[in-house]
């Protein structure tokens, strides 16, 4: 089961405090080529390390200049790290909070069923995350990782550290992230106790995660130790928490030669139904579990459809049935595939498949034509998630979006052994 760690961090110089939203940055995959650009201006910003212009070289020449010049501080003493997120969506009236704790956890092949994958990973990715780990050593962003405690059993003691944040940051998006320590010896041990026994579900964060694994299999991964280069930075979150926020995916579909709205619409009948706007609002609130629902954008038009009953299981993709029900997997073969002509094994590359998170993006898109169709879908739920990866396959890509993404910057983790070895935790080996 999962095996964490208090870890030394790198955490920058406290001459810097105050400063934190100019040295933070989006994490790699979500960064825009604007944020880019202004990001790289500030010679100290995280973003030289986590998506370096020049490349893995360059970020491990930047990475040992900031240690020379103490622009990053290693830390004496091991800590877990409570980062809570407090956000709103529009009609809340008071914050969310999403509540977690960075940690190092030793990475595990997925074949041991202790840390948990929904999606899989683009090689090019994970490559580039490689390379990077590769000359630093160094990993400048935790992933986000999900464990199941009903009791919230250790909530307390994350509380009880916020109460002296070390960094309170809030960004233009209105998020506002709040990092604090542990040090308490009974602290750690009582939040290793509690996790120890828990199987983690990857929430964000698989091609960084994969490349963590590679880094470990090309040094030795061992059975009954934890060693240094084992480690991957992760914030852990509790699934029980009620503001754990998936947000849904939406589908665009351009380049269709001979594209038809009528022929399109007409050979939609076979497998959909059309129904009222309002039950695609139910079963976006979870209070209808009927058959899957989509909206269809295509030019002015605006339809919502249902798929007929039963049709699920006529899907030839060799998944089982908890994979062949889900809404995404409907509307990549009954749509995409069948409709459309793009086939299942060719989505993944295909330049005609974009994904959109902003709904209103998906429909300024549609009405300027730059896409022939948007289609709009659901948040997968947590269970759906859950039940995804105990059957051991993947959801179909970019199917969760987990909301907020973990912001860069606040806490770094060192995976080189004279920096990352700590002392022996109860019954938990050293790291040695």
């Amino acid at each position: 089961m999962a095996e964490i760690r208090p870890f030394k961090s790198w955490r920058y110089h406290p001459k810097y405090e105050g400063e934190m939203s100019r040295l933070t940055a989006p994490l790699f995959d979500v960064v825009t080529t604007q944020q880019l650009t202004e990001l790289y201006d500030n010679p100290v910003n995280c973003i030289h390390l986590s998506v370096p212009a020049g490349g893995a070289r360059e970020a491990a020449l930047t990475l040992k200049q900031w240690k020379e010049k103490q622009v990053l501080v290693h830390q004496s003493l091991p800590a877990l790290y409570p980062y809570y997120q407090y956000f709103r969506f529009p009609g809340d009236t008071s914050d969310r909070c999403r509540k977690g704790i960075i940690c190092h956890i030793k990475v595990h092949e997925w074949e041991d069923g202790v840390i948990l994958r929904h999606e899989n990973t683009i090689p090019g990715s994970v490559g580039d995350r490689f390379e990077i780990l590769e000359e630093t050593g160094f990993q400048v962003s935790p992933t986000h990782g999900l464990y199941t405690d009903e009791s919230l059993s250790i909530e307390h003691l994350m509380d009880e550290s916020m109460n002296n944040p070390l960094y309170v940051h809030t960004s233009e998006q209105g998020i506002t992230d709040k990092i604090s320590l542990i040090q308490d010896h009974n602290a750690i041990r009582k939040i290793m106790t509690v996790l120890k026994n828990k199987k983690i579900i990857l929430a964000d964060g698989h091609h960084r995660y994969e490349a963590s694994l590679r880094y470990a299999r090309e040094k030795g991964l061992s059975k009954d130790k934890f060693l240094p280069h084992e480690s991957h930075l992760m914030w852990l979150t509790n699934t029980a928490s009620s503001d754990l926020t998936i947000l849904p995916t939406h589908r665009m579909v351009r380049y269709i030669d001979n594209f038809n709205e009528y022929e399109f619409l007409t050979a939609i009948g076979t497998d959909f139904e059309v129904v009222p706007k309002e039950t695609f609002i139910r079963v976006a609130q979870g209070n209808d579990q009927g058959q899957p629902t989509f909206c269809l954008l295509m030019g002015a038009k605006e339809i919502y459809i249902r798929l007929k009953d039963g049709l699920w299981s006529t899907n030839p993709w060799p998944f089982p049935k908890a994979i062949l029900k889900l809404d995404l997997t409907i509307l990549h073969y009954f749509i995409i595939e069948k409709l459309l002509g793009i086939a299942g094994k060719d989505q993944r590359g295909s330049e005609q498949l974009l994904f959109e998170r902003d709904e209103q993006r998906c429909r300024m898109a549609v009405g300027e034509g730059s896409v022939q169709l948007a289609v709009l879908t659901h948040a997968v739920s947590i269970s759906t998630v859950t039940e995804v990866c105990g059957s051991g396959f993947t959801l179909p890509q970019k199917s969760t979006y987990f909301y907020p993404k973990v912001t860069s910057g606040f806490v770094f983790s060192s995976l080189l052994p004279e920096e990352s070895r700590i002392p022996a935790y109860a019954d938990y080996p050293e790291t040695i």
